[in-house]
C-alpha cells in the first residue's frame, strides 16, 4: 500500500466535536467525515487538516508473528492429535495443517 495524504477542512462544531469534511478534488470519499473530540484540538481548531494513511504492519510481517492465525500453519504428520476437548472425542493420527 502506497502511503496517502488526505486533507480535510473544517465543516462545523457540535457539542464536544469538531466536524471536518474530506476534499475529494472530483473523485470518491476515501474518508468521509472525521470528528475529532475538542479537547485534541484545543481552544483554536484548524481551518485543515492533513491525514497520512499509511501500513502500520505489512502483511508479510502479520503473517510471521504466532499470535496471527496465518503464521501458525503447518505439517504434523503421524503425530496424535488429541480432539476431546473440541467436542470429538478420541485421540487420531493423521495429518494437521
Amino acid at each position: 500500500m502506497d502511503q496517502q495524504k488526505i486533507s480535510f477542512t473544517l465543516e462545523r462544531e457540535t457539542k464536544n466535536t469538531i466536524r471536518y469534511q474530506e476534499e475529494t478534488n472530483g473523485n470518491p470519499p476515501a474518508i468521509g467525515t472525521l470528528y475529532l473530540q475538542k479537547w485534541l484540538l484545543g481552544e483554536t481548531p484548524p481551518f485543515r487538516l492533513q491525514v497520512t494513511v499509511s501500513e502500520a504492519v505489512s502483511t508479510q510481517e502479520l503473517l510471521g508473528r504466532p499470535e496471527h492465525p496465518g503464521g501458525n500453519t503447518g505439517e504434523l504428520t503421524n503425530q496424535e492429535v488429541v480432539t476431546e476437548g473440541v467436542g470429538i472425542p478420541g485421540t487420531h493420527k493423521g495429518v494437521l495443517q
